[in-house]
């Protein structure tokens, strides 16, 4: 039950929350880093091993970096919203969330409903939890704590979703590679640097500025680096040319030995042989040759148009 003249602020939530953030923290105080205000999770139903659920919660919570530091403060029993003094004190601790709730039973069996209410935007963000009554308050704490989890990432960090056609880029973040497209995953809110690398595709940038709670989604279609694809041609059409200029010659020294073999045979030499191995080599010379010859044709006018 609140105080009569706490009645007033308790009606004019979002009013209330402003005037506390407008006003300064205490002389001398330090601003460590934001804290979560942990409230009592009242029990509503007969169970009474639900009873230790809020202290169960704040040891898990203290343990997990995802968050900041917890403090638990049964103090704080509210129904649907902190009073006067509960705000106060959240904010002499720098606290950037208040979290309370309550175990009851539902038509569907026993829940815990969890409120949180983020002292920066001055929102009220609520959890529903369907528990059993075999489970104990760790375990029960547990489930919370992990739903806790699933909360933070969607309200505090960004959903990032980067597609390219064609698929396979790498994605990085100022330089940090994230994974290949197409991309999906969290991370940290702020202004980046968005890189996509794929060969042998124009590498692409862009910056961008991803807010919190937030699903950012981007489209790419990747350009292929027309000139580096010519150059790259105009080699390999020269590597083909002198290949096979190359095994040109070494053909046309196999039909001049083949030839002078032919021409001084004396009986009873294979004369048939002789000549159907000079004419194997003169025409695979020729064929070289003019292989070289188109290839460097081909190369010509890559290098031309």
């Amino acid at each position: 039950m609140f105080v009569s003249h706490y009645m007033p602020l308790y009606r004019y939530p979002c009013l209330m929350i402003g005037l506390l953030a407008a006003m300064p923290p205490a002389s001398g105080q330090m601003q460590s880093e934001p804290a979560m205000l942990l409230g009592c999770i009242r029990n509503e139903t007969t169970h009474r091993e639900f009873d230790g659920i809020h202290g169960a919660l704040g040891s898990l919570l203290t343990d997990l970096p995802e968050f900041p530091r917890t403090i638990l403060d049964t103090t704080v029993r509210v129904d649907s919203f902190p009073d006067e003094t509960s705000l106060l004190k959240a904010r002499a601790m720098n606290a950037a969330y208040i979290l309370w709730g309550v175990v009851d039973s539902g038509e569907s069996g026993p829940g815990i409903a969890i409120v949180i209410l983020d002292m920066k935007q001055g929102s009220v963000s609520h959890l529903r939890i369907s528990i059993n009554r075999n489970e104990s308050d760790k375990e029960v704490a547990e489930m919370v704590r992990s739903k806790l989890q699933l909360w933070l990432q969607r309200t505090t960090m960004v959903q990032l979703i980067v597609t390219t056609n064609p698929s396979a880029a790498s994605v990085l973040l100022d330089g940090r590679p994230l994974g290949s497209t197409p991309f999906e995953g969290m991370v940290q809110p702020g202004t980046y640097r968005l890189e996509l690398r794929k060969k042998p595709f124009i590498p692409m940038h862009m910056p961008i500025s991803l807010i919190s709670g937030n699903t950012y989604q981007y489209d790419f279609a990747l350009n292929s680096d027309e000139k580096k694809t010519d150059r790259i041609s105009v080699v390999k059409w020269l590597g083909v040319s002198i290949a096979c200029l190359g095994t040109g010659g070494g053909a046309h020294w196999q039909y001049s030995h083949a030839r002078e073999r032919y021409r001084e045979a004396v009986p009873p030499a294979d004369f048939d042989r002789l000549y159907n191995r000079a004419i194997a080599c003169e025409i695979g010379r020729d064929v070289l040759f003019a292989a070289a010859g188109t290839a460097l044709t081909v190369m010509i006018l890559k290098v031309v148009f």
